[in-house]
């Protein structure tokens, strides 16, 4: 199954809607080789750049969620998610072997099922929790110059 990137994806920040998408298109590809039977190199290329991809995706989203000092809870709890599923990413790439079909299988659903809820959930509400800080800061500015 291939993920369609649509409009309840979208967090209202850019940055990140863009970088959702290259994730997406990121597994799909790797959904589209595990059809052709991929060799080795070909799997620990995709996993490799994936791995790669996801480090800056979250570097990108920790960044962001560093502006919002007064949401502490809702930062701990999205960094404690994108540990574990880089953990889990990790853990799953160190053994996977391109004959082993349901692993790649079970790989696949994960990351297609972490990332869908963690975009329409977690990452859609950091989306609403910066917006409204850009809301708020532009009524505090304007205010100001009165």
């Amino acid at each position: 199954m291939q993920i369609v990137w649509n409009s309840s994806m979208e967090t209202g920040i850019r940055t990140i809607d863009r970088q959702h998408e290259e994730l997406i298109g990121m597994i799909n590809e790797l959904a589209a080789i595990l059809e052709t039977r991929p060799d080795q190199a070909t799997l620990e290329d995709i996993l490799r750049r994936l791995k790669a991809y996801v480090i800056f995706h979250f570097s990108t989203e920790e960044s962001l969620l560093a502006n919002l000092p007064d949401q502490q809870e809702h930062a701990l709890a999205h960094l404690a998610m994108h540990r574990e599923f880089a953990r889990q990413l990790a853990a799953q790439g160190e053994t996977l072997r391109a004959d082993d079909a349901a692993a790649l299988q079970g790989l696949l659903d994960y990351l297609q099922s972490w990332l869908l809820n963690h975009i329409l959930k977690t990452d859609r509400q950091l989306g609403q929790l910066l917006n409204r800080q850009v809301v708020e800061s532009a009524g505090i500015e304007r205010v100001v110059s009165r």
